[in-house]
């Protein structure tokens, strides 16, 4: 048995489809977003001071972990949902 072979029988059933699955695209838009981030650790601080004053004022402190905490929710979400096109459950 090849290393390809072993590694596709531990894939989650319809994992080929997987690109389909709301719970993978919000992953991947996290994962996005994350790495934009650590690439490039100056781009947080210049969109905080290019947002307008009022705006930023109403943003909590602690908006950077708001933000992960609302990405990992809807990977929950996208994986419970139950979606008639979807073959996986």
């Amino acid at each position: 048995m090849s290393f390809i072979d072993r590694i596709r029988d531990r894939m989650a059933d319809g994992w080929e489809t997987a690109y389909r699955w709301a719970s993978i695209r919000i992953s991947a838009a996290g994962l996005t977003i994350f790495s934009v981030l650590a690439a490039f650790p100056g781009l947080v601080s210049e969109m905080w001071n290019a947002l307008p004053p009022p705006l930023r004022d109403r943003l909590p402190d602690n908006f950077g972990y708001v933000v992960a905490a609302v990405i990992f929710a809807g990977t929950i979400a996208g994986r419970l949902h139950k979606r008639k096109d979807r073959n996986d459950g």
